[in-house]
């Protein structure tokens, strides 16, 4: 199941019960040299001519044994109905993986449309980084409606739980309990309990 993020997202999107993947369109750098103009047409199909996510889905960028959260470039808020805009942050994203190690042109983008109302955003962790201890790390914003807050670093006013991993229903919100209950059914659809999944609840 696991593969870069888009794969995975895509390989995920249909079996999920607990959680909801938003649609998307995947590509790689090879085949947007070729033919930008029929892939926007396919993000403006599937996507929605909305306002837009543009996203990086590196080759390596997650792997079984690490992560490169926040190394390449995601472009927030992309007017979806025009074409010139979608075509520069997909450019912008390209150019994030200049760097040595990372190109190449089999590199994925990822593009979906962006959530609206935003409540409650960030990164669980369903094990501690450090000691691979047995607690869910929840890192998040409930201040700002934004997505990127966690991811970015860039956040100022941000929350942290740490939950055993066997803990029993209910804590005292509701959001948390049903975050936790969707982070369980995808470790048991991986067979894998060391993740970190970005999340976002409207």
């Amino acid at each position: 199941v696991m593969g870069t993020k888009a794969q995975t997202l895509e390989r995920l999107r249909p079996v999920v019960k607990k959680s909801v993947i938003l649609p998307h369109v995947k590509f790689t750098v090879k085949e947007w040299e070729k033919d930008a103009g029929r892939i926007i047409l396919q993000i403006q199909d599937i996507c929605g001519k909305k306002i837009l996510v543009v996203r990086s889905s590196a080759l390596n960028e997650d792997s079984w044994i690490s992560s490169q959260a926040g190394k390449f470039l995601s472009e927030l808020d992309v007017d979806g109905n025009k074409i010139k805009k979608i075509a520069a942050a997909v450019d912008k994203v390209i150019r994030s993986y200049n760097k040595p190690g990372f190109f190449s042109k089999h590199n994925q983008i990822l593009v979906q449309p962006k959530l609206a109302g935003v409540k409650v955003s960030g990164v669980l962790f369903t094990k501690d980084l450090v000691h691979s201890a047995p607690y869910y790390i929840i890192n998040y914003d409930r201040k700002t409606q934004k997505t990127d807050t966690v991811t970015s670093g860039k956040g100022s006013d941000l929350e942290t739980k740490i939950i055993y991993r066997n803990y029993k229903f209910p804590l005292d919100d509701g959001w948390c309990d049903k975050l936790v209950s969707a982070a369980r059914e995808i470790e048991e659809l991986l067979a894998y309990n060391a993740l970190d999944i970005e999340f976002a609840i409207d």
